[in-house]
């Protein structure tokens, strides 16, 4: 017969040994869990403490970052993250409104595809995850809207020989996709010096706060299918004419190819239903443009008013002499 051998007992080494690894191998793995399920916890905290009311990142456009701060005082970025990598800029300093923050120096502008942002100011987080389709710098507001940008503000596009500029972008208002092209605020007296400030002024610093801003030099790069849709608003009577027309507005004479399209009043606006629309106004250093009306020489609803009309800080706008206005605002579509 054959013995039975016996079997060999694990040693007291061997056996700390792997009691040891095991110890280690679980404290490793819960380590990794805890670590997994707080960063998806705090992720979760962030997203839903993000601040909509005081401020929203609005889109990436080239080499920036375009943020709308509805806070009623600047913030200061604490960090700013895109896809992991910090973007924290130079500047850190968020003014009040639309700012663009820079963000050529870590990535030189997002490639197509899903980009997550997180941009840390004190005491909020702000979070966005954008999808770049591959959309070069447009040439208007209009474009960026048929593009699927529905966020008002500052937004960068492309002017034929001036190359890249900002611009404000209204992509709400009456279908959206308008063009800021001329602020008015007459208030302390504030008027343009001449028809060249109208036509040209503070370029660099779009917004409907402005008391004088203008980029009408640009004008005739926004013509659509050889027409101007084209709209003046004035926020104090709550009044808006929008409407189309052939001419350029910048051009003399009766403005052609006018189309109706919403008008609040027709209170001097043209001697007759066709001549609606702005043109010229060259009789006078008295405003850069205006409705053709008087057979050409009145100056209602002025744009570039050079001096006061009837009362202290206001012009011939969109009522009757003894109600003047005081401020107005000139889109493009």
């Amino acid at each position: 017969m054959t013995k039975n051998k016996k079997k060999k007992a694990i040693s007291p080494v061997v056996a700390v040994t792997l009691l040891l690894g095991v110890i280690i191998l679980s404290v490793l793995s819960f380590s990794t869990w805890f670590t997994q399920m707080r960063t998806e916890f705090q992720s979760e905290v962030e997203i839903q403490e993000n601040p909509q009311t005081q401020g929203e990142i609005n889109s990436v456009v080239g080499e920036n970052l375009y943020f709308t701060n509805k806070d009623t005082t600047k913030k200061t970025i604490v960090s700013l993250m895109i896809n992991g990598i910090d973007c924290t800029p130079s500047n850190t300093t968020i003014e009040k409104g639309s700012s663009k923050i820079n963000i050529s120096s870590c990535i030189g502008g997002l490639d197509i595809g899903q980009h997550k942002i997180i941009l840390q100011t004190e005491g909020k987080a702000y979070h966005k995850t954008i999808f770049i389709k591959g959309q070069k710098i447009k040439k208007s507001c209009k474009e960026y809207l048929d593009a699927g940008n529905t966020t008002s503000g500052t937004y960068t596009i492309n002017i034929k020989n001036y190359n890249n500029i900002d611009v404000y972008c209204d992509m709400i208002t009456d279908g959206g996709g308008w063009t800021l092209l001329f602020v008015h605020n007459s208030s302390g007296e504030t008027f343009f010096s001449s028809d060249q400030e109208a036509n040209f002024l503070n370029s660099n610093n779009p917004g409907i706060n402005n008391q004088k801003y203008s980029i009408l030099k640009y004008i005739d790069y926004f013509k659509r299918n050889n027409e101007y849709e084209l709209k003046l608003y004035y926020p104090e009577k709550n009044i808006k004419q929008h409407w189309i027309q052939n001419s350029s507005p910048i051009s003399v004479g009766i403005p052609e190819g006018y189309k109706e399209i919403d008008i609040d009043t027709n209170f001097m606006w043209g001697d007759d239903g066709s001549q609606g629309g702005l043109r010229q106004y060259n009789l006078t250093e008295q405003t850069y443009l205006a409705s053709w009306t008087c057979n050409g020489d009145c100056w209602f609803y002025a744009i570039g008013a050079q001096s006061s009309w009837i009362q202290n800080d206001r012009f011939p706008g969109c009522s009757n002499s003894g109600n003047p206005d005081q401020k107005v605002t000139m889109w493009i579509k």
